[in-house]
């Protein structure tokens, strides 16, 4: 059965009715992902949240080239950068404590990964870097943040590697970034022992969990902008914020909003996948106002710097 594809109008069960073995469905998203995908709308949508697991992968990559390149963090909110840090840390546990396969774990780790050098690179810039000698200096923080950096990969993966046979295999991610990477299928749900009476839509109390773990994650993610955007208007600049970062979060929530769209199977799946939308609309709309700022500040600095050279002329010419 075949039901009706990002329109809140399916209103039946709450399990699907399809082979929860995807007999026929494309195996290798199967095995990997954990997604059946077994028509061309579930393809595109496999698809364009693919390009979003990938986007999701990059946001830091240019704000971390940009500190390197700037030798300071001075555009970076510490709120902002804890936020976002713990948003990403309960992702990495959520997909850990759910037993999510090995690919969603590793993404998530991913994440930590990178906030990681960037923390490193805030708390070297901020509190090292000004005070060494010049010939000190040299790539001493590229090292030191990657030093960081693999010690926490290398501790996260320790505790992200399964023990044995993995015996409780749960379709949907707990986080917003495990959701971008798999698209949740339509198939049964495994039988729900110990799951909670008054709310049907969870298997467990583990998938509950993991849901309400989620729920932070997407909290976090959103409140945390908004420090970074006060910090901005506090000292009129974005400067030392790389753009790149803000577009690459902008279109990783776009697409991420319209891969879970168009693989909604009905009310069951949107209530599953309600923080996790919420949180990409906020967050979306969020780093759309700070691309503003960025634009707004860029404006007013260069219109500054031309008042301020017209009055140097003019000192010139007296």
């Amino acid at each position: 059965m075949l039901v009706e594809m990002g329109v809140m109008r399916d209103l039946g069960p709450l399990t699907g009715s399809e082979d929860k073995n995807c007999t026929h469905g494309i195996q290798w998203i199967h095995r990997i992902f954990g997604d059946c995908v077994d028509n061309e709308l579930k393809l595109v949508a496999f698809a364009i949240g693919l390009v979003s697991l990938v986007l999701w992968m990059m946001p830091m990559i240019p704000q971390f080239r940009a500190n390197y390149k700037n030798k300071s963090c001075a555009g970076i909110s510490l709120a902002f950068l804890l936020s976002w840090i713990f948003g990403d840390t309960c992702n990495a546990v959520g997909a850990i404590l759910t037993n999510q396969q090995a690919i969603q774990q590793a993404v998530g780790i991913v994440y930590v990964v990178q906030d990681i050098l960037v923390a490193s690179q805030y708390v070297y810039y901020t509190r090292v870097y000004h005070k060494l000698r010049p010939n000190h200096r040299g790539p001493t923080a590229t090292l030191s943040c990657l030093a960081i950096a693999a010690f926490g990969s290398y501790c996260l993966i320790g505790k992200a590697m399964p023990n044995g046979e993995n015996v409780l295999r749960y379709e949907r991610s707990v986080s917003r970034v495990l959701e971008a990477a798999t698209i949740p299928s339509t198939s049964n749900y495994p039988p729900r022992l110990g799951a909670p009476d008054w709310w049907p839509i969870f298997e467990s109390y583990t998938d509950f969990a993991g849901y309400i773990i989620g729920c932070v994650a997407s909290i976090v993610y959103c409140v945390g902008r908004i420090p970074q955007l006060i910090y901005n208007y506090k000292r009129k600049s974005c400067e030392g914020l790389s753009p790149a970062m803000f577009y690459i979060t902008v279109a990783a929530n776009f697409t991420y909003g319209v891969s879970v769209m168009m693989a909604c199977t009905g009310w069951h799946y949107f209530w599953r996948h309600l923080p996790w939308i919420v949180g990409a609309i906020g967050w979306g709309f969020l780093d759309f106002l700070a691309i503003m700022q960025l634009y707004q500040y860029r404006k007013v600095a260069a219109h500054e710097r031309d008042r301020d050279s017209l009055l140097q002329n003019t000192d010139d010419e007296e």
